[in-house]
C-alpha cells in the first residue's frame, strides 16, 4: 500500500492542497493525520485505496434533486397597462 501526501494528490488532480484538504475534511476523500499529537498543523496521508474510492465516487456522483425554476420577471402586470395606469406612456 502506498502512501500520499496531500500536496502529492493535489497536484496528481491538478488541483490546489487547499482542495484536497477540504475534500478530506468534509469525508470525500479518506485520509489519516500522521501530524504529531502536539502539533497545531494537520499533516495528511491518503492510500492509493482511498484515490480509487475517491475517483469512483466522482465518476459516479449522486444526483442532485431538481430545484424548480423560479421566474426572473418581477412585472407582474404587463407594461402597456402599468403605463396606462400611470398616466405615463402617452
Amino acid at each position: 500500500m502506498q502512501w500520499f501526501s496531500a500536496s502529492q494528490v493535489a497536484k496528481y488532480y491538478g488541483l490546489a492542497v487547499a482542495t484536497i484538504t477540504g475534500h478530506i475534511e468534509d469525508g470525500t476523500l479518506g485520509a489519516i493525520n500522521v501530524a504529531r499529537k502536539t502539533s497545531k498543523r494537520k499533516r495528511y496521508k491518503s492510500s492509493d485505496q482511498h484515490l480509487a474510492d475517491f475517483e469512483a465516487a466522482r465518476e459516479n456522483p449522486k444526483p442532485a434533486a431538481k430545484e424548480s425554476k423560479t421566474s426572473r420577471r418581477t412585472i407582474t402586470k404587463p407594461t402597456k397597462d402599468y403605463f396606462a395606469a400611470t398616466g405615463g406612456g402617452k
